[in-house]
C-alpha cells in the first residue's frame, strides 16, 4: 500500500482503469460489474464535461483504487452552477478499504476541492456497506449531507395504452428551439437537471451515442407537449451480472417463473450482459405525468425497443414518477448527498431532485 502512487489518471492508463472498473463489481444482493472499453473516459464525458479521474496505481501500472470527482453544469432551479460529482468509486480487494478511502478523501481535500466545495453522489440503498462506511464521520472523511431519495426503475414489458391522444413522432432540427425552451423551463421547476444543450446531439461528447433520431417528440393542438430519447450506451458502458448473493441465487428459479407469469423484469444468468438503453433526455410540459404516459406507452412497443430493457430515473418527489404508476418494473432506490469537508450544511432549494439517469 505504501507504494501505492495516487495522482490523476490520464487517457494512457484507460485500460487500466477499464480494468479495475469490470474487476470490482459494485456490492449488494445483485452484484453488478461495469465494463468501460474500449475507452473509459468516454463515458466519463457523458458523466462529466470537465473528467477527473483520481486513482491509485501500483509501479507496474495497475490500477487498485479510483473515483470520478469531475465537473458537470447542471440547473438549480433557475440558477445554473457547475458541480463536481463524486462516482465510480472502485477499490481492488487486494488493497485495505478503509486504508485506501482516507487515502483518496485526503487527495480531494488538499488537491481537488476549492474551500467551501461541494460535491454530489448517489449511493445505492442496497449497498449497505457502502452506505455505512462513506457516512460514518469517521475522521478524514467528508460529511455527507442527505439531499434526496432517488429510484431507477427498470422496464422490459410494453406499457399498456392508456388510449392517449397525443401525437408520437421522431424529433426533426426543426423541433430543438422548442425542446431546449421546454427543457429549461421543466429545469427551472427541479434541482440537479443537466444543463448541457441539447444542439450538441450527435456531436459533443456529452451526448455521445444519442442522436436526434433518438428523441421521441409527443404533441397536442398546441404544439410541442413533450419529448423523451432512447440513449444506448452500450458502445462505451455497460452492465454485466456479476453475481447473486447465496440466497436469491437459490430463489432465482422461483423469482423468474413468477415474473413470467406477472410480466415482471427477470432476473437474467451470471454473466449476461444487460441490454440497457436509457431514457433521457426528457421534458414534459407543466411536469403533466400523462405525456410522459403516453411516450413511454409508444417507446416501449416492441419495435421500437427491441428487446432492450429501458432505465428510466427519478427524483421520489418529481411529479413525472406518477407515469410508471402501475407498471410492472424493478425499482432500485437510492441516497443523493451533498459531500464537502467543510462541515456546514449547504443551502437547497425546495425542489424535486433530478438526475439524468444516463450521466449516473
Amino acid at each position: 500500500m505504501s507504494r501505492l502512487v495516487m495522482r490523476q489518471a490520464e487517457q494512457g492508463n484507460s485500460a487500466a482503469l477499464a480494468a479495475l472498473s469490470a474487476a470490482a463489481p459494485m456490492g449488494g444482493v445483485i452484484r453488478l460489474s461495469f465494463e468501460r472499453d474500449p475507452d473509459f473516459f468516454a463515458a466519463s464525458r457523458v458523466q462529466t464535461t470537465h473528467p477527473e479521474i483520481i486513482a491509485g496505481f501500483a509501479p507496474n501500472g495497475r490500477a487498485l483504487g479510483m473515483f470520478s470527482a469531475g465537473i458537470a453544469p447542471i440547473h438549480a432551479g433557475t440558477e445554473q452552477l457547475d458541480m463536481r460529482y463524486l462516482s465510480d468509486l472502485r477499490i481492488d480487494p487486494s488493497i485495505r478499504q478503509g486504508v485506501w478511502l482516507a487515502r483518496g478523501f485526503r487527495h480531494l481535500r488538499e488537491h481537488v476541492f476549492r474551500p467551501g466545495e461541494w460535491a454530489r453522489t448517489l449511493i445505492l440503498e442496497e449497498n449497505r456497506e457502502a452506505l455505512r462506511l462513506l457516512t460514518s464521520g469517521r475522521a478524514g472523511l467528508p460529511v455527507y449531507h442527505p439531499a434526496g431519495r432517488y429510484v431507477s426503475l427498470m422496464l422490459t414489458a410494453p406499457v399498456k395504452s392508456s388510449n392517449s391522444r397525443l401525437r408520437i413522432r421522431l424529433a426533426t432540427a426543426a423541433d430543438l428551439p422548442l425542446m431546449e425552451q421546454l427543457r429549461r423551463e421543466e429545469a427551472a421547476k427541479r434541482w440537479g437537471t443537466s444543463a448541457c444543450g441539447l444542439t450538441g446531439l450527435g456531436s459533443e461528447p456529452s451526448w455521445q451515442g444519442l442522436h436526434l433520431e433518438d428523441i421521441h417528440i409527443a404533441e397536442d393542438d398546441q404544439g410541442l407537449a413533450g419529448f423523451a430519447g432512447l440513449w444506448d450506451q452500450q458502445a462505451f458502458r455497460r452492465i454485466r451480472i456479476d453475481g447473486y448473493s447465496r440466497s436469491l441465487g437459490a430463489i432465482r428459479p422461483l423469482v423468474n417463473l413468477g415474473a413470467r407469469l406477472f410480466s415482471r423484469p427477470a432476473l437474467p444468468p451470471v454473466g449476461k450482459i444487460l441490454p440497457v438503453v436509457h431514457l433521457g433526455p426528457m421534458a414534459c410540459r407543466d411536469s403533466d405525468p400523462r405525456i410522459l404516459r403516453a411516450l413511454l406507452e409508444f417507446v416501449t412497443r416492441r419495435e421500437v425497443l427491441k428487446g432492450r430493457i429501458l432505465l428510466a430515473g427519478f427524483g421520489l418527489t418529481d411529479p413525472l414518477l406518477s407515469a410508471f404508476g402501475g407498471i410492472p418494473a424493478r425499482r432500485d432506490y437510492g441516497r443523493h448527498f451533498l459531500v464537502g469537508f467543510d462541515g456546514s450544511s449547504p443551502a437547497l432549494p425546495d425542489l424535486p431532485l433530478a438526475f439524468e439517469v444516463g450521466r449516473i
